[in-house]
């Protein structure tokens, strides 16, 4: 069996995500973690060898706990687990407290299809594998769509979310944002998983925390990572999470030419759209631009156990779209036929995008719609330190004033999905950005990144709710004129101010972006980019 699990850990953990691992969930002395020079074979070699040779208290058991967490679709590794004594076969960060349950008869894990986050095996409980094994469907672009269909749902072993988890991405200093957070806001914080680029060391790191942080501590682990010699483009991400987030061994991905990708080590809560993105940044823009220019819109179809396809919303993660270890993928252009349909689809995706933010944020509140099921206008609400114009009767160049509360009208409009909403500020506002004494656009309009040259259907509306909050406090906007590469500005006094010392100064004060970053409404941002992706040995099919 140790053979077995050796060989296993080899082929599925990389040496860059392996010391990773070992660093910081393990008791390994770090002077004494192989080389990532190592092939995964000799690096796993030898951390076997120094394991026989006690370089840490129980290795073995620690490291077949830790690795079945993160792997928990694993077979190998879930019968490691299960050969465990049953006082030993609880979590990784102690003993299970259900050892002292009466044991029961022998449960069926839930079918591969449908897939719950990791079930942890109580003592003198072990789950039973079906069998069987969907076969590969040769059906291709029929995918009924998402909206009206069920999503794959299953009862969950683990105690009920939301589960407050800390996503870190970037290139390195993976060890170090983990010690950052236990040292500074959760010493208990517990590593979810961690998922390195083979050779790059680019990737991505997530860890539980008892509690929600605030923005401006969020903040201030990126500052303390970037003194620590990060480079300033990572991001650390907060959500939470209904399951405990975990990692996927492999997916199969086919993209638009039927060219197949093998996935390795894919976060749980990878979006659908991650997987679509990271599939079109391996072609070139001859495949994922039409003559225009513009970005071709892709669907995601899920091969199910019948041969058929379903259709994924784009805005859920893997879990909950109900993708598991070994499934396959189809990403592929999407017919523009039937576009009254397509609209309807849309309308009920943005509602439930915008609902979904919503419960998310308790300073965010949909304070009306124009219609109950189908609303195509939202007139949101929210609070963020932001400013408004000087008063009338101030100088021109006079400082703007503060304004705490927004009001925003999103309207879906006639051409929508495939033309961009619009977003109108309903309450005063002093932004580059926005409209302000123009005869070509109403006051408040929104003309920036997601809602312009950078719009795509598949818009996530919970990030166009984000993107309007972080325009009010000044973490979105683009002062460069469009000789600099920027969109240009429609509020000239507001982009004057903003690129001025005082104005700078300012923005400082209620912690919004320095003048000149990009615009990120018109980036994917770096999460696909994390992703372990690599052309498949596999050849390629029609199907």
């Amino acid at each position: 069996m140790k053979d077995e699990i050796y060989a296993e850990l080899a082929r599925i953990i990389p040496p860059q995500e392996a010391v990773i691992i070992l660093r910081t969930q393990t008791g390994f002395p770090a002077q004494r973690i192989p080389s990532t020079e190592l092939n995964a074979k000799l690096f796993w070699s030898e951390v076997r060898r120094l394991v026989d040779a006690g370089v840490m208290l129980d290795g073995e058991r620690e490291l077949i706990l830790i690795t079945s967490t993160e792997y928990p679709g694993n077979p190998v590794l879930r019968r490691a687990r299960e050969s465990l004594s049953p006082e030993s076969a609880g979590t990784a960060d102690g003993p299970d407290q259900a050892s002292a349950a009466p044991q029961r008869e022998t449960p069926t894990r839930p079918p591969t299809t449908a897939r719950e986050s990791p079930p942890e095996p109580e003592p003198g409980v072990r789950w039973t594998q079906p069998s069987a094994r969907p076969s590969p469907g040769t059906g291709h672009g029929s995918g009924a769509p998402f909206h009206g269909q069920p999503t794959p749902t299953r009862p969950s072993p683990e105690p009920q979310g939301p589960h407050v988890v800390l996503i870190f991405v970037g290139r390195g200093h993976h060890p170090e944002f983990i010690q950052a957070v236990r040292e500074t806001e959760d010493p208990s914080a517990q590593v979810l998983y961690v998922s390195a680029n083979d050779g790059v060391d680019f990737g991505q790191v997530a860890v539980s925390v008892r509690h929600e942080l605030a923005e401006d501590r969020i903040e201030a682990l990126r500052r303390r990572l970037v003194q620590d010699g990060a480079a300033p483009d990572l991001e650390i991400i907060q959500d939470a999470y209904e399951h405990r987030p975990y990692l996927l061994e492999k997916l199969l991905v086919r993209g638009p030419d039927h060219q197949p990708f093998d996935f390795a080590g894919v976060p749980s809560i990878t979006t659908v759209r991650d997987i679509a993105v990271a599939i079109l940044s391996q072609y070139g823009s001859d495949t994922t631009h039409d003559r225009v220019g513009h970005r071709r819109r892709t669907v995601v179809d899920h091969l199910q156990p019948d041969g058929s396809f379903l259709r994924l919303d784009p805005s859920q993660s893997l879990h909950d779209a109900g993708v598991g270890d070994g499934d396959t993928l189809n990403v592929y252009p999407e017919s523009t036929a039937g576009i009254g349909q397509l609209k309807l689809q849309a309308i009920l995706r943005v509602r439930e995008e915008i609902r979904r933010y919503e419960k998310r944020h308790e300073n965010f509140t949909v304070l009306e719609m124009d219609d109950p099921d189908f609303p195509t206008e939202y007139e949101v609400g929210f609070r963020a330190p932001g400013f408004r114009p000087p008063g009338a009767g101030e100088p021109h160049d006079a400082d703007p004033s503060a304004q705490q509360e927004h009001t925003v009208l999103i309207a879906l409009g006639a051409g929508f999905p495939l033309q961009a909403p619009a977003a109108i500020w309903l309450t005063p506002i002093f932004h580059p950005n926005i409209a302000r004494n123009l005869t070509a656009a109403p006051d408040g309009l929104v003309c920036l990144g997601a809602l312009q040259g950078s719009y795509r259907p598949t818009l996530d509306f919970g990030q166009l709710c984000q993107i309007l909050v972080d325009m009010a406090r000044y973490r979105n906007y683009d002062v460069r004129t469009e000789n600099e590469g920027g969109g240009g500005t429609v509020d000239r006094q507001a982009a004057i101010w903003a690129r001025s010392e005082r104005g700078q100064a300012m923005i400082a004060a209620i912690r919004g972006a320095a003048a000149g970053s990009a615009d990120p409404a018109g980036d994917e941002g770096l999460r696909h980019r994390a992703l372990r992706v690599r052309p498949s040995d596999e050849v390629g099919d029609a199907g």
